[in-house]
């Protein structure tokens, strides 16, 4: 079956739960993070020859199969295994750990350190999830939305997305920058953010463009305990103030999709949509950190479970 027939049809049949009067809730497929898959990856000896685990959010299951998975899942993550000149190394912030029944995902800030021809590199990387996939392995690191198909079909116009957190927000005052050999610290306070864009998008000569349909962005700036069923409110149209939102949450072309010849392009928004029309695609994106890739508060984790959209019936 077509990958976005059946993440569509999983989109409307998943789960369907009965909450409060003139309240329906709808959890996203697979996003009570039960279920990972695992590809063991045994990275290249140049840098350490390590036998590693990358978990994707997926029905359950191991492989040590290379190349894509095709699994069934609406889901990708910061979580990749990449072959670039010729070796094999692999990210993995984003781990299935205890919550407050089952499990949940946890989305984390790092440092990486690893040792080419004993040279020492060091890379930030900020745990995040989203819906969309990404092609394996990665060839290269240049633009990493770049390598992703961002985005689901999705036709509804939900009130507002609900799910359960936990957060270790550290505030330290201190922000860690590095994308080679050289770590730099820099003034600054790191937060979680959570990102949700309803885009009606069409293609003409091969190029994708949108208009907005719905957005609704949330940060979450300290530490928190479990916070049960926290409703985030979508927006729909033209907002008073375009600077109401960040410059992730803004209008732009900063994220990529497959067109219909299967050639990854940006995604060009050119407007704000009108109040009668429905969104085509949904990008959920929830991160460890707000800053640009490379940069972030190290040691700042994010715990996510339970997402879905709520629909107030009349």
């Amino acid at each position: 079956m077509n990958r976005y027939i059946l993440i569509t049809a999983m989109l409307l049949t998943y789960s369907y739960m009965p909450h409060a009067q003139g309240i329906r809730k709808e959890i996203l497929p697979l996003a009570d993070f039960e279920n990972w898959h695992t590809r063991v990856v045994k990275e290249s000896n140049i840098v350490g020859g390590d036998s590693c685990h990358v978990y994707y959010i997926a029905p359950s299951g191991t492989t040590r199969q290379k190349g894509n998975l095709g699994l069934d899942t609406p889901w990708a993550s910061s979580n990749v295994y990449a072959e670039i000149t010729g070796v094999t190394k692999v990210n993995v912030n984003v781990f299935p750990e205890p919550g407050l029944s089952g499990r949940c995902a946890a989305l984390h800030n790092a440092l990486m350190s690893f040792r080419v021809m004993g040279m020492k590199y060091n890379v930030v990387t900020v745990g995040a999830i989203f819906t969309g996939k990404i092609d394996e392995p990665v060839k290269s690191m240049d633009d990493a939305f770049a390598t992703i198909d961002m985005g689901i079909p999705f036709t509804q116009k939900p009130n507002f997305l609900f799910f359960d957190y936990k957060s270790i927000i550290q505030n330290s005052g201190s922000v860690t920058e590095a994308n080679g050999f050289r770590v730099k610290n820099r003034k600054g306070s790191d937060r979680a953010q959570v990102l949700v864009l309803l885009q009606k998008r069409w293609e003409e000569d091969g190029k994708i463009y949108s208009k907005r349909v719905g957005t609704a962005e949330m940060f979450i700036d300290k530490s928190t305990d479990w916070v049960t069923e926290q409703k985030l409110r979508i927006s729909y149209g033209k907002p008073l103030s375009e600077s109401t939102y960040s410059k992730r949450a803004q209008l732009s072309s900063i994220f990529f999709a497959d067109n219909s010849n299967g050639k990854r392009v940006a995604i060009n928004e050119v407007g704000w949509a009108s109040p009668g029309d429905k969104p085509t695609h949904l990008i959920l994106y929830v991160s460890s950190g707000s800053f640009d890739v490379y940069a972030a508060e190290i040691g700042n984790v994010l715990y996510l479970d339970n997402i879905g959209f709520g629909y107030v019936e009349n």
